[in-house]
């Protein structure tokens, strides 16, 4: 299945195709800030933005990303930014919500340079801090996307996507996630649980994966996979809040995926 990359977010949200074989990624595309921005915006757009962080944002600070000495996050505001992948020297959290329902599915992009074509897998397109603070994918300068490519079976996955925010309006996501599970029977075979705005990068839980793979999905299961997923964070002054967030989100994602009522 391709998707080109200007397709707006409002029509990723609101094609039948996409509702009906990735719901996962419709879901995802339809919290997406504003219907203005949503009618705006595009996939491709979407995928390869820039971090929010604010010192990044700001023209007062000259921080590393910009060609700086210092992530002024390290010690400053840091409510917002990474508890995981956060051991670099840049602790920006990746933004994009459509990234992290690729991932789960999948997906690969097509990228050219107008005579080159390559493929690469979504989860192989970020870029973490510590291999390089200036940039956030692999993207050379004269390359584009193409296209998005989420394969055939990702169809047969039950998937789910779960966003928490500081308000009900248009809000950035304290934590948002992508969970697919691949089933046979009532036991899940294979499964991915991606985390968005806990990380630079769209980030795998592999703690949490590792602990649904092979069984059946319950409510404990889930819980587990949520804890056992924030073990590996790491963080800073003033977002250790994000920690019971993530547990709460991951246990509602892969519920919602199983067939399960989390509020039961």
């Amino acid at each position: 299945f391709s998707i080109g990359p200007t397709i707006t977010i409002s029509e990723l949200a609101e094609n039948k195709l996409i509702q009906s074989n990735f719901p996962v990624l419709s879901t995802a595309a339809g919290l997406i800030a504003t219907p203005q921005i949503r009618n705006t915006a595009t996939l491709g757009g979407n995928i390869c933005q820039k971090p929010r962080c604010w010192y990044y944002r700001s023209i007062d600070f000259n921080c590393m990303r910009k060609g700086g000495e210092v992530c002024f996050a390290q010690n400053g505001e840091n409510k917002y930014h990474a508890i995981l992948g956060n051991d670099g020297e840049c602790i920006i959290v990746h933004p994009s919500a459509t990234a992290v329902a690729l991932m789960a599915l999948n997906a690969k992009l097509i990228i050219s340079d107008g005579k080159n074509t390559r493929a690469v897998s979504i989860e192989d397109f970020y870029i973490l801090p510590a291999e390089d603070f200036t940039r956030e994918n692999i993207l050379k300068d004269d390359e584009l996307i193409l296209e998005i490519e989420i394969p055939s079976e990702s169809k047969k996955l039950n998937s789910a996507y779960f966003k928490l925010k500081e308000k009900d309006s248009f809000d950035w996501p304290l934590a948002d996630v992508a969970v697919t599970l691949k089933m046979d029977g009532n036991i899940c075979k294979e499964d991915n649980v991606i985390l968005g705005s806990a990380a630079p990068i769209p980030w795998r839980a592999k703690p949490a994966e590792k602990i649904l793979r092979g069984k059946k999905p319950d409510k404990t299961l889930a819980r587990n996979a949520g804890i056992e997923a924030m073990k590996e964070a790491m963080p800073l002054e003033q977002n250790q809040y994000k920690i019971k967030i993530f547990n709460t989100v991951i246990y509602r994602a892969i519920c919602e995926a199983a067939g399960i009522n989390p509020y039961t």
